[in-house]
Parts: structure tokens; C-alpha cells; sequence
């Protein structure tokens, strides 16, 4: 069976290491989007364990988005196997990236070619039927996951936060490969996301555990997720800021994912004393995007911090839309490593990997 991961374009290796992790597949990168064959239960695996992606669905077509009249092309599309036996569906959508189509247009244009006798039920459909629109490429599937971007454990909130499944990839990018023996450290937790996330994929644990009854796909395909649950290992991660209140909301999201996170209230010199000389394997952090700090000025701690716990040859990541970290990293020792620009809805977030030289 032919099945799409959305992700966010920039992220979009890190979504195909992730299904290779899971399921062991080939994989095909488009813009904001990998390509795969899968069979349902290891769709339900991806859907349910997957961090990295933002919805998974049964692929069933893809074409050029131009005008309304593109949307003809939906009518040659194969409906029957999901649509019969008098199941309702709805119709709904993503637009990245296009400003010539809003929401209900697509939806509309969508439904109106698709050729079924099935009803429309808006409300609780039983099959959802999801139009993806990313810049002028429209994709055409079965709804399986729902929205898995989307975080339950997230009650304390941030409005510096990340989503989670770019928290996910910015841990990945810094080297964290969940092994026990890795050593992985969150300074400026804020709410603690980042190392939620990271800590949710050293322990095995899914992000969905205590919400295995969410998914659309359990609508037509009856599947007991217990079956992907496994004992947990340990993961060594660490979570820091300067503020208390960040602190306390990283503990407590954490509580609420299911796991204990080492959460610290601190400051830069009690990090270096705290940690031994060049303990960490690799560091994650996202500096607020706000007029109202000094992103450089924490990129000058947040760099020595790291020259001092982090390993030779360790990777730090950083979400910052600061150009002049370049400069802050290269006077600390660190070498660009890797720097891309990530699409989240109308915004882009930068990212940048260093290496302690």
C-alpha cells in the first residue's frame, strides 16, 4: 500500500530516518513530504510511535494545483474501496505555502469531483478524506493518523514553544540517536518540549501512550496499539533554565507524557560545575524569537555553556533566528555543521548545527 508522511519542508530527512528506524522501508523525498509502501500495521506503528511527522496517510493521488480546474483531476480518483458500504466521509485540508486557495475552496473544489453516493458527514465522518496542498504540488489520501503534530501533553505552554514534532527533529539534529549511554542536555527548557521529546524517543515510550484510542485509522481498521508498547530504557536527559516557572512547567508536561525529566533550575555557572568537563554527547535549544531578549546575548552564554560540557566532536542545534550566532559559535570553537530553513505554516524557523571542534 502506498503511503505519505506529511512533514515540515526542511525536516523532511529526518521524517524518512525515522520511517527507515520504524519500519525499515525505501523511502521518496518530495518538498514537505516522504513517499513509502506500507501495510496498515505498520502504518498504525508510524502513526502511533512517530514523532517526526505531522499526519500519516494512504496515498491515493497527486497533481499540479494551479486553478479550480485542477481539481477535475480528483474525479479520476478511485473511491470505492473506502467509501462503501454506505460510509460517510468529509473533506479536509493543509495549504502551505499557496495563497491562491483558502480552506473551504479546496474542501469544496475536493469534494464536489470526488464520484461516490456516499453521504457527507462534517462532524464524526468515518472516513476522512485529506487534500494537501504545498505550494503548487495538491496530494490526495486517506486521513490515518489525524494531526500528530500535535502534542496532549503540552498543558504548559509557551509562546517561544516549539511544536512538537520540530522540538523532535531539532534533539535528532544534534546528534541524539536515544541510546542509554547518550548523554543529551535542554538548556532554556522553557516548557521542556524539546527534552519531553527526546526523552519520549530514548525510553521508547510513544507520545501517544495514553491516547491510543485518537487515531482515524481505528475506524476501519481494528488494531490493538498495546502491541507496540515495549519496557523502557532509560534515557540520560537533561533539562535546564535560568527561571523557575520554566522549570516547573517542564516537570509537569513531563509528568503528563509519563516520564520523569531532570529538570534544574540554574545558571551558566552552575551548568559548568554541574556537568563534567565535556560530559554532554550533544545539546538541543531553541532561543525565543522576541524583540524583548537578547538572542545574542544568550547565544554567548549558551555557546560557553557548551564549550565546557559538551564533548569533542559533539553537536549543540539551535532554533534562533539570529544570523549572528554564526559568529558567537566560530568565536567559542564551534564549526558549522549543518543549517536549513524549516516551514511551519506561514513562519520559518531556522535551525543550525554546530560542532565543538
Amino acid at each position: 500500500m502506498k503511503a505519505i508522511a506529511l512533514s515540515n519542508k526542511g525536516l523532511e530527512d529526518i521524517s524518512a530516518l525515522e520511517i527507515k528506524e520504524l519500519i525499515d522501508v525505501k523511502t521518496e523525498i518530495k518538498d514537505s513530504v516522504v513517499l513509502f509502501d506500507a501495510t496498515e500495521e505498520e502504518l498504525a506503528l508510524l502513526s502511533y510511535k512517530g514523532q517526526s511527522f505531522k499526519r500519516i496517510m494512504i496515498y491515493l493521488g497527486e497533481f499540479s494545483v494551479n486553478d479550480s480546474e485542477d481539481f477535475a483531476k480528483v474525479s479520476k480518483i478511485d473511491f470505492s474501496k473506502w467509501l462503501a458500504n454506505d460510509k460517510t466521509f468529509a473533506v479536509r485540508t493543509e495549504i502551505i505555502l499557496n495563497e491562491n486557495f483558502c480552506t473551504q475552496e479546496v474542501e469544496y473544489e475536493t469534494g464536489s469531483n470526488i464520484k461516490t453516493d456516499s453521504k457527507v458527514e462534517l462532524k464524526n465522518p468515518d472516513v476522512t478524506i485529506f487534500a494537501y496542498i504545498f505550494e503548487n504540488n495538491g496530494y490526495i489520501g486517506i486521513d490515518f493518523s489525524g494531526d500528530i503534530a500535535k502534542r496532549d501533553y503540552k498543558i504548559y505552554t509557551s509562546r517561544h514553544d516549539l511544536k512538537g514534532n520540530i522540538a523532535y527533529a531539532l534533539a535528532r539534529l544534534s546528534g541524539y540517536d536515544g541510546s542509554s549511554d547518550k548523554i543529551f542536555a535542554n538548556p532554556l527548557c522553557t516548557n521542556g518540549t524539546i527534552a519531553v521529546e527526546a526523552a519520549l524517543f530514548g525510553t521508547g515510550k510513544s507520545v501517544n501512550f495514553f491516547n491510543k484510542e485518537k487515531f482515524p485509522f481505528l475506524k476501519f481498521f481494528a488494531f490493538d496499539l498495546s502491541k507496540f508498547d515495549s519496557e523502557e530504557k532509560e534515557a540520560k536527559v537533561i533539562a535546564f533554565d535560568w527561571q523557575f516557572g520554566h522549570v516547573k512547567a517542564s516537570r509537569n508536561n513531563a509528568k503528563i507524557a509519563g516520564i520523569e525529566l531532570n529538570a534544574l533550575k540554574s545558571d551558566i555557572g552552575w551548568i559548568k560545575n554541574s556537568f563534567k568537563e565535556n560530559e554532554a554527547d550533544c545539546i538541543a535549544a531553541n532561543l525565543p524569537h522576541t524583540k524583548l531578549v537578547d538572542i545574542a546575548q544568550q547565544g554567548k552564554e549558551l555557546f560557553s555553556m557548551a564549550k565546557s560540557v559538551l564533548k569533542k566532536n559533539g553537536k549543540i542545534a539551535v532554533c534562533s533566528s539570529a544570523l549572528e550566532l554564526k559568529d558567537i559559535a566560530s568565536e567559542h570553537g564551534f564549526s558549522l555543521a549543518d543549517e536549513r530553513d524549516i516551514v511551519n505554516g506561514k513562519e520559518v524557523l531556522k535551525i543550525a548545527t554546530f560542532l565543538n571542534k
